[in-house]
């Protein structure tokens, strides 16, 4: 019997790629990663932007960093935030107990729009949207019920896939070493 996929998706099949866990300290987490699992190198992106942003419905301000790694297949994104809006990470997070946690899995829907509907049919709310400077949109979905963490989806972009790309390119032939760098020194793609 074929598996059926409810959300086709050229860029992935629907699967999972990206996990994302809330830290104190991207540097820190970032070496403990390489130390503990070979995940790595983490680009360091800070302040990141986020565009049109509502949580809950209502317009929300967010500031925040990240460090992006590989792992094998799949994107590790070490998220900090700077501020206390509640459109941020922290709402479920034990972060402040000094653990980091995994906040959210993430994929990218070829249908954006029938996804949201999908999830929200099957009593996931989306409760962060976000139009990205580039114009992708962005839902988070509360699944805590189902995966004990959010789900972020992304709408199809060439410029998540190029970052996805050359993120996973500086983890090939990785010696271990500088787990931490600088966003400018991401490698460009051939």
């Amino acid at each position: 019997m074929q598996k059926m996929n409810p959300f086709p998706n050229p860029f992935n099949n629907g699967s999972i790629q990206q996990l994302c866990y809330t830290v104190n300290n991207l540097d820190e987490a970032a070496n403990q990663w390489a130390a503990a699992f070979g995940a790595g190198p983490f680009f360091e992106r800070l302040h990141r932007p986020v565009g049109d942003l509502t949580y809950k419905g209502e317009t929300a301000t967010l500031d925040h960093s990240h460090a992006l790694g590989q792992w094998g297949p799949i994107q590790i994104e070490l998220w900090l935030q700077h501020c206390d809006s509640p459109a941020g990470l922290k709402e479920m997070s034990t972060i402040e107990k000094g653990f980091g946690q995994l906040q959210h899995i993430c994929y990218t829907a070829g249908d954006f729009d029938k996804e949201l509907e999908r999830m929200e049919a099957l009593g996931f709310p989306a409760v962060w949207r976000c139009t990205a400077l580039n114009g992708m949109r962005v839902a988070m979905f509360d699944t805590r019920k189902l995966t004990g963490a959010m789900t972020e989806v992304y709408e199809e972009s060439e410029a998540v896939k190029h970052l996805y790309a050359r993120v996973a390119k500086a983890a090939e032939g990785w010696d271990g070493s500088r787990p931490y760098r600088k966003e400018e020194e991401l490698p460009e793609l051939d």
